[in-house]
């Protein structure tokens, strides 16, 4: 289910990418998505309860199908999530589109919107993890994060208010990135770099190999959460544990990217080398994970009760495993671009 929710979000950022082509966004656009998705998920809880008596329906009459009936689950669960999580998956593509017409490097640009994107999605999981869940519940965490999303749309609409007064009162004509930004058309050092290491892929041959990357790494992150919960349990803890990790490496590795020149003026080897990376790491560090289960055991003992530690611990102790590959997974988003 969680892949389908990421799935559905991607089909909301293909969607706002082929809009963004022949429509001028702007951040009303980005205000108007946020908005939704706040009322969705403020309404979520009810939208959920009320889907409780036709799984009581379906368990009743597929009692002896249980692929049917985790079938069920599914599409039901899918069709509750489908318009949050598509418009969720529109909002990076439409920033992305605004710094665009901005100008200057937009693989720099969309990295470090990447990275502020997704390190605030870790540190959302942390806290509703950590400490929101425990102790607020799930209604009512979700209903802040929810406030939370309100909170962002009247606040990017008022910047888009006055954005949009400045550009209605420029010169005519002046629509192109080069005028919308000046100083970035005669900044040599604002343009992108002219000398490439090896000629960049077609756009569908780069389109294919990256989703293969995309596959490659949740089918890894799939396997984490699956070796973690065995070490630590299944539980929120476990997967937030996981979940945390994963996303914080992904952010830290989306900006670190856009700051070292090197990988920037070689994006193909960079990218070519990342990727091996990511694979001798995860085969390397099997071995480790496969004894996790007891350096959490003696972790507990020699802590106590005291689960603060615990956690922090068992952080770092999945971090030390798996932040390495996610921060190159996270570096490939602006080498990509």
């Amino acid at each position: 289910l969680a892949a389908a929710g990421i799935a559905l979000g991607l089909a909301g950022a293909w969607l706002a990418g082929r809009g963004t082509r022949t429509h001028r966004v702007s951040l009303r656009h980005y205000a108007l998505v946020e908005a939704a998705v706040g009322v969705l998920g403020g309404l979520m809880p009810w939208m959920i309860g009320a889907c409780a008596p036709l799984f009581g329906v379906a368990y009743r009459s597929l009692a002896g199908q249980p692929v049917l009936y985790n079938l069920v689950q599914f599409v039901v669960c899918g069709l509750v999530l489908l318009a949050p999580a598509v418009l969720m998956g529109t909002t990076l593509p439409l920033v992305t589109a605004v710094l665009v017409r901005a100008g200057g490097e937009v693989g720099a640009r969309a990295g470090r919107l990447y990275a502020l994107n997704t390190i605030g999605g870790a540190i959302g999981a942390a806290a509703a993890g950590f400490f929101l869940r425990p102790a607020l519940g799930l209604r009512a965490t979700g209903i802040l994060a929810a406030a939370v999303n309100l909170t962002i749309a009247l606040v990017a609409a008022v910047i888009a208010r006055r954005v949009d007064g400045i550009e209605a009162g420029s010169k005519p004509g002046s629509t192109g990135p080069a005028d919308a930004n000046p100083a970035a058309s005669r900044d040599p050092s604002a343009r992108p770099p002219t000398t490439r290491d090896w000629p960049a892929p077609s756009l569908r041959t780069l389109l294919v190999l990256y989703g293969a990357a995309g596959f490659a790494a949740l089918t890894l992150e799939v396997g984490w959460v699956r070796l973690v919960s065995l070490s630590i349990g299944s539980t929120t803890w476990g997967f937030t544990t996981t979940l945390l990790t994963f996303i914080t490496g992904l952010a830290l590795g989306g900006y670190v990217a856009t700051r070292v020149p090197f990988l920037l003026r070689r994006p193909v080897a960079s990218i070519v080398w990342l990727n091996v990376a990511i694979a001798l790491w995860s085969l390397v560090s099997l071995a480790y994970l496969g004894a996790l289960p007891v350096r959490v055991a003696e972790l507990i003992t020699d802590v106590g009760a005291d689960w603060g530690a615990v956690v922090r611990g068992e952080v770092l102790l999945v971090a030390s495993t798996i932040l390495v590959p996610t921060l190159a997974m996270g570096a490939m988003f602006p080498l990509a671009v």
